[in-house]
């Protein structure tokens, strides 16, 4: 009867594996809209990341550890395989030490300038000071100008504030990550033009070293199951604005 159960409950959760439990490492990105702190629990967060993961237990049954982590750290910990996997966009860099998998929805990524700077060009960007967080791939051709002035910061939300107070005169990075932290906070009067320089995906990046690495399709399943039931895009649309 056990095992009747057991098989039953692999077939309506839709993935091919052994019935027996699995446990995944999580690196959970630390910024806003992701990854943040509950105030109304502490110790415990919110965000797209943990909001995919709890989803991921649940129809899983698999436990899976999140633990909070600055981006800057994100791709260290997924190069050495101390975490499996972490839900971020994704970038061909990545590909050195991660296999992209399953995509939840797409970002569009580039450089957002304050109100009165005109941003109409890559060529625009010359002269500028702009804050990028820490680990973010933004696109190649911008990843590596040295020609850009870049002040790198802890994550999107120090960034604006920067801008706010004219310390920078652009942010780099997704676009409706930017915006929903801009209009959250009441600063739309303070940014002006944006110049999109690609569009990518938030993803599935899976260690290479992972421990779990075998069960990589558990995973990639479950988020292709919440893309075409229409949760992955719920969670998106509570946390980013378009």
């Amino acid at each position: 009867m056990k095992s009747s159960h057991c098989l039953l409950a692999c077939l309506l959760c839709g993935v091919a594996l052994s019935c027996h439990a699995l446990e995944f490492k999580v690196a959970m990105i630390q910024l806003e809209r992701w990854t943040m702190p509950d105030p109304a629990n502490p110790g415990q967060y919110i965000g797209i990341v943990p909001e995919v993961l709890r989803e991921i237990e649940k129809r899983s049954g698999h436990t899976v550890r999140g633990y909070i982590t600055p981006y800057a750290r994100v791709e260290d910990d997924l190069e050495r395989g101390v975490v499996d996997f972490s839900f971020m966009a994704w970038g061909p860099q990545r590909a050195r030490y991660a296999n992209k998998g399953a995509v939840g929805f797409p970002l569009q990524f580039g450089v957002w300038a304050i109100r009165g700077v005109p941003l109409k060009s890559y060529q625009d960007l010359q002269g500028l000071k702009i804050s990028v967080t820490r680990g973010l791939k933004v696109e190649p051709q911008f990843d590596m100008d040295q020609h850009l002035d870049k002040a790198y910061d802890l994550d999107y939300t120090v960034g604006i504030h920067k801008a706010k107070l004219r310390r920078v005169h652009a942010v780099a990075g997704s676009r409706s990550t930017i915006r929903t932290i801009i209009v959250r906070q009441g600063l739309q009067e303070y940014f002006g033009d944006f110049l999109p320089l690609k569009t990518t995906d938030a993803a599935i990046a899976f260690s290479k070293k992972a421990p779990q690495l075998a069960h990589q399709t558990v995973i990639d399943t479950l988020i292709q199951q919440m893309v075409a039931d229409g949760t992955m895009k719920k969670i998106a649309g509570k946390w980013l604005l378009e």
